[in-house]
C-alpha cells in the first residue's frame, strides 16, 4: 500500500522525515515537493529560478500552474512516472492538508475506498481565516506600501484592551474567548512584522460545502487536526463543521500553525494513529 504525503507551504518534504520511519513498516511513503516552491522540484522546462528579497530562488510558475488544479494534474503525472496507480492513504499539513482535502473531492479515483486521510491544519478547508482577523493586519501593510511610513495599528494591542477590560468585570466564558482572540492576533502580528506582508499561499484556496466535507468523510477514513491558535481558519468553526459532516476531529488547545515544529513527538504520534490505527 502506498501513502502520500505533502508538505506546508515553504516547507519540503523533510518535515516528515522523523516520522517515516514508522510509517514505512505499513506503507511504501512517498513524499513530494512543490514545482511552485524554493528552490526544488524545479521542471527543467521552466525558466531560470527567480530570487525573491530575501535572496532564496524559486520558480516563477504561470497562473495555470498556479491553480488547485495544475497542481494536481502535476501530481498524478508523478504518480504517473513512478507507476503508482492507486494510493491507500494520502495526508498533508497546512497547504498539503488542503491539497489532500482537494484530492478527495475531486479526483478520487486516484485514492482508493476507505483510505486513510491526514488533514493538518488545512487553511480554508474547513474556515476561512476571519475577515476581522486581518482588517487590522492588512489596513497598515497597505499604508506602509503606498506612503513607506509605519502605522501604529496593532491587532494584539486592540485584542489585549478586549481581553484586560474582560478580566476585570467579564464571565469566564467572555474571559476565554477574549483570551483565543489575544492570542491569534499577538501571532498574525509576528507574522506579518517578519513577512512584510499579511500571510499567503500561491494558489486560490476556498472553505468547503457541508456537502462537500460530508461527501469526504463518507468515502475516506478522514482525520482532521485542529489547532486552537491557528491562523489559517476558525478553529471553533471548523470543528463544529467537521463533526457535522463526519470527519473525525483532533482538537489540540493553545497550540498554533507552528505545531508540527514545536512538538513533533506528539504530531507524530497523532500522524501515525490517523494513518495507521
Amino acid at each position: 500500500p502506498v501513502l502520500l504525503l505533502l508538505p506546508g507551504f515553504r516547507l519540503t518534504s523533510t518535515m516528515w522525515s522523523g516520522h517515516i520511519e514508522e510509517l514505512v513498516t505499513h506503507y511504501c511513503v512517498v513524499t513530494l515537493d512543490y514545482p511552485f516552491d524554493i528552490g526544488r522540484s524545479t521542471p527543467g522546462h521552466e525558466k531560470t529560478p527567480i530570487m525573491d528579497r530575501h535572496g532564496r530562488k524559486f520558480t516563477k510558475f504561470t497562473y495555470k500552474d498556479k491553480s488547485v488544479e495544475g497542481i494536481m494534474a502535476w501530481m498524478r503525472e508523478v504518480l504517473k512516472k513512478v507507476e503508482i496507480p492507486e494510493l491507500s492513504a494520502m495526508g498533508g499539513y497546512s497547504l498539503g492538508a488542503y491539497l489532500t482535502s482537494m484530492m478527495a473531492l475531486n479526483k478520487f479515483e486516484t485514492l482508493r475506498p476507505n483510505a486513510k486521510l491526514f488533514l493538518g491544519a488545512p487553511p480554508a478547508t474547513f474556515s476561512t481565516i476571519p475577515f476581522f482577523f486581518m482588517l487590522s493586519l492588512i489596513l497598515p501593510s497597505v499604508w506602509a506600501a503606498f506612503t513607506g511610513l509605519p502605522i501604529s495599528i496593532s491587532g494584539a494591542d486592540m485584542a489585549k484592551n478586549s481581553y484586560e477590560s474582560e478580566m476585570e468585570a467579564g464571565t469566564a466564558e467572555a474571559i476565554d474567548f477574549h483570551s483565543t482572540m489575544f492570542k491569534r492576533r499577538e501571532i498574525l502580528d509576528l507574522v506579518t512584522r517578519f513577512m512584510g506582508s499579511t500571510p499567503q499561499v500561491p494558489v486560490q484556496i476556498r472553505e468547503f460545502s457541508d456537502e462537500e466535507l460530508k461527501m469526504i468523510g463518507e468515502k475516506f477514513e478522514t482525520t482532521f487536526l485542529c489547532l486552537e491558535w491557528d491562523i489559517c481558519y476558525d478553529a471553533d468553526t471548523a470543528v463544529i463543521r467537521a463533526e457535522k459532516t463526519g470527519i473525525q476531529t483532533v482538537y489540540i488547545e493553545k497550540s498554533t500553525h507552528m505545531f508540527y515544529g514545536t512538538q513533533p513527538k506528539y504530531f507524530g504520534k497523532l500522524l501515525s494513529k490517523a494513518l495507521i490505527g
